[in-house]
């Protein structure tokens, strides 16, 4: 599947359209990110901006773990929501 001119991986597990969405949105910001770095999708891009976004949070006074988990309990609510719905 393509959206945002990005392909999605097949055999991945079927998930609300909206968290797909949220997929698609991140895997384009990935590749964004890879490409203004001269980093390739298969050396860990993840890790990478994760990593600079720590050094991000340093200078913008951000609690980088605040905010990490924060997104981990946004998170598990929209896998439970997708659950439920799928119910």
């Amino acid at each position: 599947m393509t959206s945002y001119g990005v392909a999605i991986p097949t055999g991945s597990p079927p998930e609300p359209e909206l968290n797909q969405q949220r997929a698609m949105a991140a895997q384009v910001a990935l590749t964004a990110y890879g490409e203004a770095t001269g980093d390739q999708m298969e050396t860990g891009p993840l890790r990478d901006l994760l990593n600079d976004l720590m050094h991000w949070a340093d200078r913008s006074e951000e609690d980088f773990s605040e905010a990490l988990e924060q997104a981990r309990r946004t998170y598990r609510a929209e896998v439970r929501d997708a659950e439920a719905e799928a119910r």
